[in-house]
């Protein structure tokens, strides 16, 4: 199965939203999301990115959602390129987000790894600079 034209314009819609609403449009991305939704990050839930741990789950999803907003202020979120390869869509581009405990800001180059079954996107895997990450948290 190939991802279709329908079910790109909707991913590439809902980066539009992420980056709009600044990271408050967790809705649209449940919405594309197949209940059993498997997901990845590459900080894994490292201390200040609890939430970042792997999930199997729309509940999961909203977990991970939740302790984003909670923990960090999106700056702008741009998708750079999307590159589709039957059922998968890879997308490259860049993010900056500002830590709301350090209030330090980190910019990263973002990669986000994608896998649809039936319209729905059933994994995802994101790629970003951790180390970035990882010294926003820290408090000085």
């Amino acid at each position: 199965m190939t991802v279709d034209e329908s079910t790109l314009a909707a991913l590439k819609y809902a980066y539009k939203q992420w980056d709009a609403t600044k990271g408050d449009s967790g809705n649209v991305w449940l919405a594309l999301c197949a209940d059993n939704i498997s997901f990845t990050s590459l900080s894994d839930g490292s201390p200040g990115l609890e939430f970042s741990r792997a999930g199997s789950s729309k509940e999961d999803l909203v977990r991970y959602l939740t302790g984003l907003a909670k923990d960090w202020t999106m700056n702008f979120y741009r998708v750079d390129s999307y590159l589709v390869d039957g059922d998968q869509v890879a997308c490259r581009g860049e993010c900056s987000f500002k830590n709301r405990h350090t209030g330090k800001d980190i910019t990263t180059p973002k990669a986000d790894f994608w896998r649809f079954k039936d319209g729905k996107i059933v994994e995802f895997s994101e790629f970003y600079d951790t180390a970035q990450m990882n010294e926003a948290c820290k408090s000085d």
